[in-house]
This record gives structure tokens, sequence and C-alpha cells, in this order.
């Protein structure tokens, strides 16, 4: 008990201690008013490290810039993968491989505003052909016990409809016994 006492009474005397800082402030009206912090609004996808894509497709999104009313999303070679005004893009079709993505936030009337700080990237290595031919496999399976359950009921349905009506079970009624 003695040392959670000791270490709680380190923890509080370290929140008082006072802290040191170089420089102004940044709350300084001056100061925000000619720091590029001010004229640059910060992009950034929420995600840049994402996990391996063995469908070839993923969603990407980013905070949004309430002045950048138009969003570009490039792959490596550059090429445009998304454009549009809302911060979320739906990339498909990728081949394995390890992808790139870099966004940018343009004004309406087509100016530069922000460049994303650092790129997305995303594995893509696609399902193995045994697992994608196992899997159909089992999927046939299925269907044909379906249709053949369907083909099956059909068929007793009908062979009901044939018999003559002194022949015909009777389902879920009492049979009268005469005494």
């Amino acid at each position: 008990m003695r040392l959670f006492e000791l270490l709680l009474s380190l923890c509080l005397l370290g929140q008082i201690v006072p802290a040191y800082a170089q420089g102004p402030s940044l709350t300084s009206d001056s100061v925000l008013e000619s720091s590029p912090l001010r004229s640059a609004p910060r992009l950034a996808f929420t995600e840049t490290e994402l996990p391996n894509a063995p469908e070839g497709h993923l969603s990407l999104s980013w905070n949004s810039l309430t002045e950048g009313t138009r969003y570009e999303v490039t792959d490596d070679e550059g090429q445009r993968m998304y454009q549009g005004e809302v911060p979320l893009a739906f990339i498909s079709g990728l081949p394995d491989g390890t992808h790139k993505f870099y966004l940018k936030a343009y004004t309406p009337e087509g100016q530069l505003l922000a460049e994303g700080a650092a790129p997305a990237i995303v594995p893509v290595k696609h399902w193995s052909l045994t697992i994608a031919f196992s899997l159909f496999g089992i999927g046939l399976v299925v269907f044909v016990i379906l249709i053949g359950t369907i083909v099956h009921g059909t068929l007793i349905t009908r062979g009901e409809e044939n018999q003559p009506l002194a022949e015909k079970p009777n389902r879920g009624t009492k049979q009268e016994t005469s005494a």
C-alpha cells in the first residue's frame, strides 16, 4: 500500500510542476496571423497505414476542410482515383502490390488549398485460387441441395394431388371412428 501512495504522490507532483516553453505562445493573435499554420489548413487521411485488402477495394476518408470544396485522391502514377466534395473515397479494382494514395484539396476557384500530410498506404494480396475455388465448390453444393429440396417437395405435393380422395392421408384432422 505504501508503494501505491508513493507512486500516486509522484504522479500528482509531476502534474503541478510548471512547464517551460521557448518562443511565443501560439495563442497570440499576432503569431497566428503571420503563421503558415493559419494560411494552410491541415489535411490528412484518417488512416495512413491500412491493413491488407484481399478483395482489391478500400475506402479512404480524411478530415473535412470548411474552405476546401473539392478533394482529389491520386495514386503513385498520378492517376486521379477520386474527385469530389465528400471527404470519403471508395477505390476498387486494385491489383496485388502496395499502393500509395495522395490527397489534395482545392478551392471553388481551382486553387490548391492544401495537400495531405502523408500518403495512405495499402497492401493488396488477393485471396488464393485454392480458397476461392473451395468457397465456390461449397456454394455449388448448397445450391444443388436447395434445388433438390425444392424439386423433391414439388414432386411429393403433385403426387398427393393425383391420388383419389379416399386414398389421401388426413393431415391434421381427427378421424371419426364408428363404434
